[in-house]
């Protein structure tokens, strides 16, 4: 099948959910099956692909625009030509902190990313929508390398991260690679 441009961008703005909808009644639903899983491959849509024994696409379900998606969809509204496709980004700043916290780091993520126009695949924080880990990969794994390799890492302490076996290792790793971080001291935290 035929790569449609303009199905792909029509997808990604249907997952947005941004009024109005784009009209995709022209393409039958194979075709927006086949267009529906080059996204969810490339990382720009969250979601699932359904593939016969010989690996065609027979269905797919979308469930999210990820933050890659999110940031295509920046870049296509501000005139930057680009093209569908792998867009992650590395990992620049990782916010390590207690899911506990979450309406808390979601906030500082939502002040960094306004503030600095840090776009958002840059950032990881695990239990923030958006910012979370993709399914399907060994976590331990992805972890230990996004804390190694961001080139900032925060260490958001609360007295719920403080209790977080999670926080600790987190905190640990980075404290043992001997490079810079900073940790934000909130919610009463007295250390």
């Amino acid at each position: 099948m035929r790569r449609d441009e303009k199905l792909l961008r029509g997808l990604l703005l249907l997952a947005e959910g941004e009024e109005p909808q784009p009209d995709l009644s022209q393409y039958t639903e194979e075709q927006q099956a086949y267009h529906a899983a080059i996204l969810i491959d490339s990382g720009l849509l969250a979601g699932k692909t359904l593939k016969d024994h010989q690996g065609q696409v027979r269905g797919a379900a979308i469930t999210d625009l990820t933050p890659a998606g999110h940031d295509f969809l920046k870049r296509m509204r501000q005139g930057q030509q680009q093209e569908p496709g792998n867009q992650m980004e590395e990992i620049k700043i990782f916010v390590s902190h207690s899911q506990n916290d979450q309406d808390l780091a979601k906030a500082l993520i939502e002040l960094l990313m306004e503030a600095l126009n840090i776009p958002r695949t840059a950032i990881r924080c695990t239990s923030v929508v958006g910012h979370q880990l993709r399914g399907g990969i060994p976590i331990e794994a992805k972890l230990r390398q996004e804390i190694n390799s961001s080139q900032i890492f925060l260490g958001l302490l609360t007295p719920r991260s403080l209790d977080s076996t999670y926080v600790m290792f987190e905190l640990g790793a980075r404290w043992g690679i001997e490079k810079y971080w900073y940790l934000i001291k909130a919610r009463g935290t007295e250390i």
